[in-house]
């Protein structure tokens, strides 16, 4: 059996904690109140202060977070590996628990033939979401690759169990794990 090499993230995918934390800017920016607030009358001992100046150190907001995430997506897309994985990495350094940009990651360090780091990537995104059945189906692929079968089936086993625990509406990953388990079990 051959297993195709290049395995890329599916378009379209936004991680949960980057769409609420999105989403809880989005509120906070667009609340609106009726209430008239008096501004006091300036007096003669008002101190004027200096408006604080970012630091050159200073960590990015949340949309740079999802603007460097979906870049890095759209450049493991492309086939660009070594700047979807610089991408990845400062995501990663911003929000180390985002087990999505871990599993990026390790898709471009594959394509990059550093199968060990992209191995350690997967294997860190399943660490940090146990339910995560893409990383778990990523992983089979590798396994398959580097003549791992046993290794792979179980890992195949576990990505199906999650896809029929949540009903996906892709039918089509479902479809997939289980033509390739049946591969397996020939």
């Amino acid at each position: 059996m051959s297993v195709a090499k290049n395995v890329r993230a599916p378009a379209g995918t936004f991680p949960w904690i980057i769409l609420s934390l999105l989403l809880g800017t989005f509120a906070i920016g667009c609340s609106v109140t009726n209430e008239i607030v008096p501004t006091p009358a300036p007096s003669s001992t008002t101190e004027v202060t200096a408006t604080p100046q970012p630091s050159p150190t200073a960590t990015a907001t949340e949309p740079d977070v999802l603007f460097s995430y979906t870049s890095a997506v759209g450049l493991l897309n492309a086939a660009e590996y070594e700047r979807a994985i610089a991408r990845f990495t400062m995501v990663i350094r911003i929000l180390p628990e985002f087990a999505n940009a871990y599993r990026g990651r390790a898709l471009a360090y594959y394509n990059q033939d550093l199968h060990d780091s992209a191995l350690d990537d997967l294997n860190k995104a399943i660490e940090l979401d146990y339910n995560f059945a893409d990383a778990y189906r990523d992983r089979a692929v590798f396994y398959l690759n580097a003549g791992e079968p046993l290794k792979a089936a179980e890992d195949l086993t576990r990505a199906l169990e999650i896809y029929q625990e949540r009903e996906l509406t892709e039918p089509s990953k479902i479809e997939d794990v289980e033509r390739m388990l049946r591969s397996l079990r020939r």
